[in-house]
């Protein structure tokens, strides 16, 4: 459910971005410089994405007593 929350939050900043170069370079050039920095910031953001095929993924979880309420 993340994922598709960060979609959902990011449509608002890329289509002001998308109103924005829409005057200097016009409907199809806008949308293709919106779609090509959303491509670039995936790729940046699979580059540094851990592998964890490896990895021990035992965790061992700790009991921590929960706090009293009083």
């Amino acid at each position: 459910t993340t994922v598709p929350n960060f979609v959902r939050g990011a449509v608002i900043p890329l289509t002001a971005l998308f109103g924005l170069l829409r005057p200097h370079f016009g409907l199809v050039y806008g949308a293709l410089l919106v779609g090509a920095l959303t491509f670039f910031c995936a790729l940046v953001a699979l580059w540094f994405l851990e592998e964890t095929f490896r990895k021990d993924l035992d965790f061992e979880e700790e009991d921590i007593p929960a706090p009293l309420l009083s």
